[in-house]
């Protein structure tokens, strides 16, 4: 998928959004309106009941946090998520 949004210069990747509908052209009848994949995750997770909070701070560099998501990272993403909900239960 990086690959179809990674075109060219102008392209819709450039932009950090995405057409409406996922499709890459817009066809007859389309609105051309252009939806930002943060936008998206947003109603996603209103639908589910939640609601996705963003704030920007400098970034402060952790080697330790790092090391940790990189050996979390490895793994495979069921494990991850297994491995979260265990922890939430705790």
């Amino acid at each position: 998928m990086e690959g179809r949004w990674s075109g060219g210069a102008g392209g819709t990747a450039a932009a950090g959004c995405r057409p409406e509908g996922g499709s890459a052209a817009v066809g007859p009848g389309g609105s051309g309106r252009c939806t930002s994949l943060l936008e998206t995750l947003r109603e996603i997770l209103r639908a589910c009941g939640y609601d996705l909070e963003t704030n920007l701070e400098p970034y402060e560099p952790d080697k330790r946090q790092d090391a940790q998501l990189d050996k979390t990272l490895q793994r495979a993403p069921q494990e991850r998520l297994q491995a979260m909900l265990r922890a939430r239960q705790r």
